[in-house]
């Protein structure tokens, strides 16, 4: 039996014997870490200050702030609002509040008295639903990793031809000026890759016009319209 090693567990009830009846049962069944609040103010400062809270079993009935307000709340905050609540009441039994406490955000309104069955079965739903998405987050972070690896590999082995091919290389930008040029190039026109990058052909060469001196390299500069003539006099 999976026993949920890992996980943490936010218990939230302003009774002590309540919590410590809850605390019991879990434990029982699972090693998760358990963390308590007796109302909901300190179960809002407790998530609000521990990323790595998974699910949180809410009392409704609690004076100053309820169970509803209490999960609304949490809803409201970016680094809370996609964990899981279950609320557990004595109280608030009718149609009306289980669909309030759906429409809070909760995942499940269990009532007491606790069916021990049901509860452990529900965390433990809950918990394996969280492991499942964990598992797809690993293995889409791990296909990512290893596309980025192909992706430099590649880009490495295309810099490393462009950089030992004999053929002089220029790359330029639709405006007409060189942003990368390789070796061969550089000794061919006598010039160091620092000075070439952002010259203009026209900067190197003897021909009045970018167009036709790239027309003179034989090139046509990237980016740049193919289908545009330079009219000759």
């Amino acid at each position: 039996m999976n026993r949920y090693t890992g996980f943490k567990l936010l218990i939230v009830d302003d009774h002590e014997h309540n919590l410590f009846t809850l605390r019991t049962l879990v434990q029982q069944h699972m090693d998760v870490a358990i963390v308590e609040a007796t109302s909901g103010q300190q179960a809002l400062d407790i998530a609000y200050a521990d990323p790595h809270i998974d699910l949180i079993i809410l009392d409704i009935q609690m004076p100053e702030m309820d169970g509803f307000q209490t999960a609304s709340m949490l809803k409201i905050r970016k680094k809370t609002r996609d964990i899981p609540i279950i609320f557990l009441t004595a109280a608030f039994k009718t149609e009306e509040f289980q669909q309030k406490g759906y429409d809070v955000g909760a995942v499940d309104y269990l009532l007491k008295p606790i069916d021990d069955n049901q509860l452990i079965n529900k965390i433990s739903t809950y918990f394996r639903l969280i492991e499942k998405e964990r598992e797809l987050n690993r293995v889409l972070e791990r296909k990512v990793a290893e596309r980025t690896a192909e992706l430099a590999q590649a880009k490495l082995h295309l810099e490393n031809i462009i950089h030992y091919m004999g053929e002089a290389l220029l790359v330029l930008s639709p405006d007409g000026k060189i942003i990368e040029v390789n070796p061969a190039c550089c000794q061919m026109l006598g010039y160091s890759e620092e000075a070439l990058l952002g010259m203009g052909i026209g900067d190197i060469f003897e021909e009045e016009e970018d167009e036709q001196a790239g027309a003179f390299f034989g090139t046509v500069a990237g980016g740049a319209d193919p289908g545009r003539r330079t009219e000759q006099d």
